[in-house]
């Protein structure tokens, strides 16, 4: 029974402490929101050398999660519309360099409005969100990330219609 409350207390204090992270869904909710579809001011107060830690590789997949790498990223936004960030790109500085699959997974997330889902118009290089929000802030819908094979860089932009 006491090995069973132990265990409990720590994953809460865990669960806790993963919610509070920058770039965790408990975190969008309580802090400006400066991904696709933000202000640019608000894009650019979250648009800073960014670094991976451990906590960070815990909210990727387990098929992506890799605690081994090392460095950031660097974000630049790339076309606005009414005053809002509708496409920017992203430069990784990590050692290993990240696949394909794990350069995309890093777009999503906090850079995403919290109601955006995934499509099934994917590929390696290319994945596809629809969010209702994106559609008020910004008359587009969709989301759409892609990565050039063996570059560290990603691009993502608003769509009308779902295509990679």
């Amino acid at each position: 029974m006491r090995t069973f409350l132990v265990a409990l207390i720590g994953f809460t204090v865990l669960a806790v402490a993963c919610t509070a992270l920058p770039g965790s869904a408990g975190a969008r909710n309580t802090s400006v929101y400066g991904g696709l579809g933000a202000t640019l001011g608000a894009f650019k107060s979250k648009t800073h050398d960014s670094t991976f830690t451990c906590f960070r590789c815990l909210l990727l997949p387990p098929k992506l999660l890799n605690v081994g790498y090392r460095g950031g990223y660097r974000r630049y936004p790339d076309a606005r519309k009414h005053r809002r960030v509708t496409a920017y790109h992203v430069r990784f500085l990590t050692t290993p360099p990240l696949s394909a699959p794990q350069r995309l997974a890093l777009l999503g997330g906090s850079n995403l409005p919290v109601d955006a889902r995934e499509t099934n118009v994917n590929s390696s290089y290319c994945i596809v969100w629809h969010s209702r929000t994106l559609g008020r802030l910004i008359g587009m819908q969709y989301a759409a990330a892609t990565t050039p094979p063996g570059k560290p860089t990603a691009h993502i932009h608003a769509e009308r219609k779902p295509h990679c």
